[in-house]
C-alpha cells in the first residue's frame, strides 16, 4: 500500500503512477491512499490500484486506517515525509513494515524551529524499516542531519516510463523556452519571468512556455502584464501531455529554491531537450554539466542568464546536449530498470519479515 499527499500531476505523483503500472506487471497487487483528494488533472493509476481518499483533511487518519484493515498489505511505502507522518500516527499498534521515499531535500524547509523540527522528523524516519534516497546529497542528509543508518539507506534513482523522443527543430522561427512545475514559491518562476523579461531584447524570437499551475499564478500573470512581455509569455496551464509540450521546447530552465531529483528534468533529457538550471537538490543525477546541459551555482542569477545566452545563440550545441540527454537518460532512469529496484526492494523487505 502507498501513501502520497494527493492524486495532482505532480513529480511524484506521476512517478507512482508510472511506477504501479511496472509493478503490476510483475504481479504486484498495489493499493493506495491519499491525503487529499484529486485536483482537476489528477495521475491515471492502473485500474487494479484500489484508491482511497478523506473527505476531509480530519479524514486522513481515518482514511489510512480503514485501508489498513481492509487490504491488509503486507507492506507500506509512503512518500514523502507528509505521507510518513500520518502513516505512522495512524498505525499505532500495527507492526507492518514501512518504507519511506525521501522525495526531496528537507533542510530548505527547516527556516523556522529547526533543531525541533530534525528531531521531530528524526522519530518518524526511525518507524520505517528502509529509507529510499533518491541522490547523493539526500543520503547525506539522511545520514548526516536525521542520523539514519547507512544500511537503512536504499539508493534508488528516480524514473519516468520512456517515450518516443518528438523533438524536432521548429520551422516558425521561434525559440521556446519552457518553464514546467506548479507556480508556487518552491519553483520561483518569477525569476524565469525576470529573465525572459532580460532576453527579450537580444532574442526578439524568443517565447517563454510556462507549464502548470498554483497559487501564484495571477501574481506572476501580473508581473508578466507589468514588464509588458504579454506577447513574449504563453501560461499553458497544467497538462497531462508533458512530452508532447516538450515536442515543441527548445530549452528548459529550472530555478527551484528547492529540489530532490526532478522528475521533469529526466522528461526532458527523453524528449532530447537540453537543460540549464542551478545546483539545487540532486539536479546533477540528471543533468550533466556541460554534456547534456548546463548547471550553474545555487542562486547565482546572473550565471544563470549567461549560461541562457550561451545555449539560445548555439542551435548545434542545443542539439549535442539534447541528444546526448536522451541517451542517458534513456539508460539511467527508464522505470522498467527502477521498477524491478523497487520490486526486489519489496521482496527483500517482506521476506526478512517471514523468516
Amino acid at each position: 500500500m502507498y501513501v502520497i499527499s494527493s492524486l495532482e500531476r505532480r513529480g511524484a505523483e506521476i512517478f507512482l503512477a508510472e511506477l504501479a503500472g511496472e509493478l503490476e506487471h510483475l504481479g504486484v497487487v498495489q493499493s493506495l491512499v491519499s491525503l487529499a483528494a484529486a485536483g482537476p488533472l489528477p495521475i491515471e493509476l492502473p485500474d487494479k490500484v484500489s484508491v482511497a481518499t478523506p473527505d476531509s483533511s480530519r479524514g486522513r487518519i481515518r482514511t489510512i486506517r480503514k485501508m489498513l484493515k481492509t487490504q491488509r498489505p503486507e507492506l507500506v511505502v509512503c512518500l514523502g515525509s507528509k505521507a510518513l507522518k500520518y502513516f505512522v500516527v495512524s498505525s499505532v499498534g500495527s507492526s507492518i513494515e514501512v518504507i519511506y521515499c525521501k522525495i526531496g531535500l528537507t533542510e530548505p524547509w527547516l527556516k523556522r524551529f529547526k533543531r525541533l523540527r530534525i528531531q521531530v522528523d528524526r522519530w518518524f524516519i526511525g518507524r520505517a524499516c528502509k529509507v529510499v534516497s533518491l541522490g547523493d546529497n539526500s543520503t547525506r542528509e539522511l545520514t548526516g542531519v536525521f542520523s539514519v543508518s547507512m544500511e537503512n539507506v536504499v539508493h534508488i534513482r528516480n524514473g519516468r516510463r520512456v517515450t518516443p523522443s518528438l523533438h524536432a527543430e521548429r520551422a516558425d522561427g521561434l525559440l521556446h523556452l519552457a518553464c514546467i512545475g506548479a507556480l508556487n514559491w518552491e519553483k520561483n518562476v518569477g525569476l524565469v519571468i525576470e529573465l525572459m523579461h532580460d532576453l527579450a531584447p537580444q532574442f526578439p524570437q524568443l517565447r517563454l512556455d510556462i507549464v502548470g499551475d498554483g497559487p501564484q499564478r495571477q501574481e506572476l500573470e501580473n508581473r508578466v502584464v507589468t514588464l509588458q512581455i504579454g506577447d513574449k509569455v504563453n501560461f499553458l496551464g497544467a497538462s497531462d501531455d508533458i512530452p508532447g509540450v516538450l515536442a515543441g521546447t527548445d530549452l528548459l530552465v529550472l530555478a527551484s529554491l528547492s529540489e530532490g531529483v526532478p522528475g521533469v528534468l529526466i522528461e526532458a533529457g527523453m524528449a532530447s531537450v537540453p537543460v540549464v538550471t542551478w545546483q539545487v537538490g540532486d539536479v546533477d543525477e540528471v543533468v550533466l554539466d556541460g554534456k547534456t546541459g548546463t548547471i550553474v551555482p545555487f542562486a547565482a542569477h546572473a550565471d544563470l542568464k549567461r549560461a541562457l545566452i550561451v545555449l539560445l545563440n548555439d542551435a548545434h550545441k542545443r542539439a549535442v546536449y539534447g541528444e546526448a540527454a536522451r541517451q542517458y537518460c534513456v539508460e539511467t532512469f527508464g522505470m522498467d530498470t527502477i521498477a524491478l529496484e523497487y520490486f526486489n526492494l519489496f521482496h527483500a523487505v517482506t521476506n526478512n519479515v517471514q523468516s
